[in-house]
């Protein structure tokens, strides 16, 4: 889809019973204590189904992945959104030498749009200039974004004006370490409230 402001929307949707399998979170979860996991990898299989189908547009793509899952606050929001950026994070704890330090390594193994190659991070999904989270709740929809930072068509992410993203600030990267940033707002998702529609009869008779 080509938007009046020239960009592409590619809008896709998370299978429930992928994120249940994933998070270990279905919708019989009672009100108690409760393990979870990240669906950075089912996140990074969407972008990757996506890349191809993008590719084929002149100009800023964006791929919206919308979710109403019920782990949503725990997996689709700004932490969700930096995790699948850098495609997880673990930690590097030395076993040989006792005298190193605990560091916080960035997987890349989900990442929306890196990859390791020859021990260097390079640019993927080039095709993707930007991936937006969209939370669909029963009240309202909570939006945030990731930027590509070296697309094949670049975002003027001014355009979401209030719309927080994340993106690499030190692009290309530099001795394997990786700053994040996060631009337009605040990290907290942007929250848009349902309008009630009301069809007239003449309206409805077209659908």
């Amino acid at each position: 889809m080509q938007t009046r402001l020239n960009f592409f929307a590619e809008v896709t949707s998370l299978n429930h019973s992928a994120i249940n399998c994933q998070t270990g979170i279905d919708e019989t979860l009672e009100n108690s204590p409760h393990w979870f996991r990240q669906i950075t990898n089912v996140l990074r299989t969407k972008a990757s189904d996506k890349a191809k189908q993008l590719s084929g547009h002149h100009g800023p793509r964006i791929l919206f992945i919308v979710s109403d899952h019920i782990s949503n606050p725990f997996v689709f929001g700004s932490y969700a959104a930096k995790e699948f950026l850098i495609g997880g994070s673990k930690y590097s704890v030395p076993f040989i030498d006792t005298s190193g330090n605990v560091k916080l390594k960035a997987s890349l193994e989900n990442s929306a749009f890196f990859k390791e190659k020859m021990g260097e991070v390079k640019a993927c999904r080039k095709s993707i200039s930007a991936i937006i989270l969209a939370d669909l709740t029963g009240t309202d929809m909570r939006f945030v974004g990731l930027l590509h930072p070296e697309p094949v068509y670049k975002l003027n992410y001014l355009l979401f004006s209030s719309i927080p993203f994340i993106r690499v600030s030190n692009w290309p990267v530099q001795s394997n370490t990786i700053e994040l940033e996060w631009v337009v707002g605040s990290h907290s998702p942007s929250i848009f409230e349902h309008v009630k529609v009301k069809l007239t009869d003449e309206e409805l008779k077209k659908l």
